[in-house]
């Protein structure tokens, strides 16, 4: 029997912003400190469609500061590098196409912090 191995899509995205963004911490889960380490950015998958080779993966990036006027300019950034992403290979992996939407404010319960995020629909071609 043939297994089809894909690409993990939070691990990708980690990695492509974790190399634009190294002054922040980039991870998929959300920091029990994460007010005493901003910038940070929360990226988690919540739903997409696999077929054969190619995963479009919907990644909800979460961009955490400590102010408003921070986290926006913080998170149009990340959302610039998001549409760009075209051509990105890592993880025997590429990335072919990215939309981004729902780009908003997101409530957070420490009012310390602020959260601007965005929903990306991401498509990975596997080469494995």
């Amino acid at each position: 029997m043939t297994t089809a191995l894909y690409a993990d899509a939070e691990l990708l995205t980690v990695g492509l912003l974790a190399a634009h963004f190294p002054s922040a911490r980039v991870t998929t889960e959300t920091p029990n400190d994460l007010a005493s380490i901003l910038p940070v950015i929360w990226v988690k998958r919540s739903g997409g469609l696999l077929s054969l080779g190619l995963d479009t993966a919907q990644m909800d990036i979460d961009c955490f500061a400590a102010d408003e006027l921070t986290v926006n300019a913080f998170a149009m950034q990340v959302a610039t590098v998001m549409q760009r992403a075209a051509g990105y290979m890592a993880l025997a992996a590429s990335i072919s196409a990215v939309t981004v939407r729902d780009l908003s404010w997101r409530p957070y319960i420490d009012t310390n912090v602020r959260s601007f995020g965005m929903t990306c629909d991401i498509t990975i071609h596997n080469h494995q």
